[in-house]
C-alpha cells in the first residue's frame, strides 16, 4: 500500500477501499483490548500484589498496551488520508496534486517499527515468566528486566526513520535514528544477559517448553547482531529491500516471537487441557523447527548481499541464486513440517473441556496456578511475594477453602475486587459482564455500517448506524446498573462499595486512556500538516478566501483550494 501503488492507476476498484477498512478496524479493535488490558493490570490486582510483586508477564503486558495507545493512532490516520484521498481525491499523498508520498511512510513506521517491540515484549514476558520455571529458580534482575522493558518501549518510538535511510532524508536525521536504532539493543541485552543468568544460577529442565525458551535466545540474538549491522547506514544503503532484510527480521521475529509462543503454548496448555502436550513429540517439533529455521533463513543473508532483491520471485539461471534459494526453501518445508506435527500434537492431546486441568505440570510459580474451576478461583488471595507458589506453600489449599477475599457471592452475580493502582489495597466491588447478545449485535451492526458505507449503500448504511448505536446503549445499560446494596462484605467482615463513579471508577480511567488515544491521533494530523507545508508551502497556506467549492472535474472528487490544474514536484520514489 505504499504510494503510488495506492492510486487508480495501480488500485482501481475497491479492493484497496476495503483492505483500509480492515486495517482500521483491526487497529482500533487492538487500542480497545489495550484500554483493558492497561485497566486490568493497574485496577484489579490481586490484593497485596504492589507493583514490585507484579509478575513479569504482567509488567510486559502493561507496557506492551501503553505502546499500542500511542502507536496505532498513527495507522489509524494514515488509513483514513489515504481512504480520502481515494474518495475525494484530497492531496495527501499524491505528489501530483502537491501530498507527499514519504508523509505515507514517516505515518506507517512510526507504528510499524513500535509494532515489532509491541510483538516482541509479551513474547520476553512469557520467557521472563517461563526459564525461572524450567530452572528452577527466581528470575535474576527482575527490576532491571523490567526497567529494561520501559527503556524499550521509550526508545522503540525514536527509531521509525531507520527504514527510510535511503529516502534521502538530512544527515542529522539520518544520524539520530542510526544512533538510536543501536540504543535500542541494549535493553534487549539486558533481558537476554537476564535469562542466560537465570539458567546458569538454576538447574535447567530441558523439557519442551525450555527447549523452545533456550533456542528462541539463540535465534534472537543472531537477529540482534544483524539488527545492529542495519543500523549502521552505509551498510544498511548496501542492504536496503534485500533478502539481507528479510532474514534479519525473520530472526527476530521468529526468536523474538514464534519460539516464545511455542514454549508459552507447551508451558500453559496444562491450565486449560485436561491433558498436556506431548514431551517426545513436542522435542521432535523444536529441533524440526530450529533447523528449518536456520536453513530456511541463514542462507538468505548471502542472497541479499549477492544482491536478490526482496518482494522478487523471479531470476535469471545464471546470477547464483539458485543454491542458496534452493537451500530456503527446503527448509521452510522442513518448517512447515514441524508446524504440522504440531497441530498433530494439539489434535491428539488439546482436551479444553472438563471440570479439571491437567494441573501446573511444570511447577510454574505464578498465580495461574491456582486450583479453579469453569469461571474463577475460591476466592481472591492476599499476594505476599513476586513467586507465590513457591513462598507460600499452603496458598492453593487456602484458597480453595475460601480463606481469602470474596469466599461468598454478595452481589449474586460476576465479581472481582477492583484495587488500588501503588499498593493494590481492596477500594470497591466491581461486578462482571452477565452473558447478554447485545455486544454482538453492536458489532453486526457496525461492521455493516462501515461496509455498507464502503460500497455508498447509504440508506442501509444509516440504518445500521442507528442499531449499532442503540445496541451499544442497551449494551452499556446492562454493564453499569447502579446497586441497591451500598456495601457488601468482601471476606472476613471487610466492607466495600459495590458501585463507584467519578474519577473512582475503572471507567474513568479507561475515558482518559481513550482520550489520549484521540489527542495522538490530533497531535500526527498537526504533524502530517506541518510536513506538507514545508514540502510545499506554495499549495498548503489556506487562501484568504478559504476553501474553495468541489471542483466537478477532479478525477476522484474535491480537491482543495489552490490545487486546481498545478503540478506538484517530482515524486521522491521517482528519483
Amino acid at each position: 500500500m505504499y504510494p503510488p501503488l495506492t492510486g487508480a492507476t495501480y488500485s482501481p476498484g475497491i479492493n484497496a477501499d476495503f483492505w483500509l477498512l480492515g486495517i482500521g478496524f483491526i487497529e482500533i479493535s487492538a487500542i480497545a483490548g489495550a484500554i483493558e488490558i492497561i485497566v486490568g493490570v493497574l485496577r484489579t490486582r490481586a490484593p497485596g500484589m504492589t507493583l514490585d510483586k507484579l509478575p513479569i508477564f504482567a509488567w510486559a503486558m502493561l507496557i506492551f498496551a501503553a505502546m499500542i495507545i500511542i502507536a496505532f493512532p498513527s495507522v489509524i490516520l494514515a488509513t483514513l488520508l489515504l481512504e480520502l484521498e481515494r474518495a475525494l481525491g484530497w492531496p495527501f499523498f499524491d505528489s501530483v496534486k502537491g501530498g507527499d508520498p514519504l508523509l505515507w511512510q514517516h505515518l506507517f513506521w512510526f507504528f510499524g517499527h513500535p509494532e515489532v517491540y509491541i510483538i516482541f515484549l509479551p513474547a520476553a514476558g512469557a520467557m521472563s515468566t517461563i526459564i525461572p520455571a524450567i530452572a528452577r529458580t527466581p528470575l535474576v534482575g527482575y527490576r532491571l528486566v523490567v526497567l529494561a522493558m520501559l527503556a524499550t518501549g521509550f526508545i522503540s518510538f525514536g527509531v521509525w526513520a531507520h527504514h527510510m535511510f535511503t529516502v534521502g532524508m538530512p544527515t542529522m536525521s539520518v544520524n539520530v535514528f542510526s544512533a538510536a536504532s543501536m540504543a535500542v539493543s541494549v535493553p534487549a541485552g539486558v533481558q537476554v544477559f537476564a535469562w542466560i543468568a537465570t539458567l546458569a544460577a538454576g538447574r535447567m529442565r530441558f523439557n519442551t517448553p525450555g527447549l523452545f525458551a533456550v533456542g528462541g535466545l539463540v535465534i534472537f540474538v543472531a537477529g540482534g547482531l544483524s539488527g545492529v549491522m542495519v543500523a549502521m547506514v552505509p551498510f544498511d544503503w548496501q542492504a536496503h529491500d534485500t533478502y539481507f532484510i528479510v532474514a534479519h527480521l525473520h530472526y527476530v521475529l521468529i526468536g523474538g516471537m514464534v519460539f516464545p509462543l511455542f514454549a508459552a503454548i507447551y508451558y500453559w496448555t496444562p491450565l486449560v487441557s485436561r491433558r498436556p502436550l506431548s514431551e517426545r513429540l513436542g522435542r521432535w517439533i523444536f529441533w524440526l523447527m530450529f533447523a528449518g529455521m536456520h536453513l530456511t533463513f541463514l542462507p538468505m543473508h548471502l542472497t541479499g548481499l549477492m544482491g536478490m532483491p526482496r518482494r522478487v520471485y523471479t531470476y535469471l539461471p545464471d546470477w547464483g541464486w539458485q543454491t542458496t534459494n534452493q537451500m530456503s526453501t527446503a527448509g521452510a518445508f522442513l518448517f512447515g513440517l514441524a508446524v504440522l506435527l504440531w497441530i498433530l500434537d494439539m489434535a491428539r492431546n488439546f482436551r479444553p473441556f472438563g471440570e479439571r486441568n491437567a494441573g501446573n505440570v511444570y511447577d510454574g510459580p505464578g498465580l495461574e496456578w491456582l486450583p479453579n474451576d469453569l469461571y474463577s478461583v475460591r476466592s481472591i488471595p492476599v499476594v505476599k511475594s513476586l513467586y507465590p507458589l513457591w513462598d507460600q506453600p499452603d496458598l492453593a489449599r487456602d484458597v480453595d477453602a475460601g480463606r481469602y477475599f470474596l469466599p461468598d457471592n454478595p452481589t449474586g452475580g460476576r465479581e472481582t475486587i477492583v484495587t488500588s493502582t501503588m499498593n493494590a489495597e481492596p477500594q470497591f466491588l466491581l461486578r462482571m459482564p452477565k452473558p447478554s447478545g447485545w455486544h454482538v449485535w453492536a458489532a453486526i451492526f457496525t461492521a455493516g455500517f462501515f461496509l455498507l458505507l464502503t460500497i455508498q449503500a447509504y440508506a442501509a448504511s444509516a440504518l445500521c448506524g442507528v442499531l449499532a448505536v442503540y445496541t451499544l446503549v442497551q449494551w452499556c445499560w446492562l454493564l453499569d446498573k447502579p446497586m441497591d446494596q451500598p456495601a457488601v462484605d468482601i471476606g472476613g467482615g471487610i466492607m466495600a462499595p459495590s458501585y463507584a463513579s467519578g474519577t473512582g471508577s475503572h471507567g474513568w480511567w479507561a475515558m482518559v486512556i481513550t482520550l489520549i488515544v484521540g489527542g495522538m491521533v490530533a497531535l500526527l494530523m498537526g504533524f502530517s500538516y506541518v510536513f506538507l507545508w514545508s514540502s510545499r508551502p506554495d499549495l498548503w497556506v489556506p487562501p484568504p478566501g478559504g476553501l474553495a467549492s468541489p471542483d466537478p472535474r477532479a478525477a476522484g472528487g474535491r480537491r482543495l483550494a489552490g490545487l486546481g490544474g498545478r503540478q506538484g514536484p517530482r515524486p521522491r520514489w521517482a528519483a
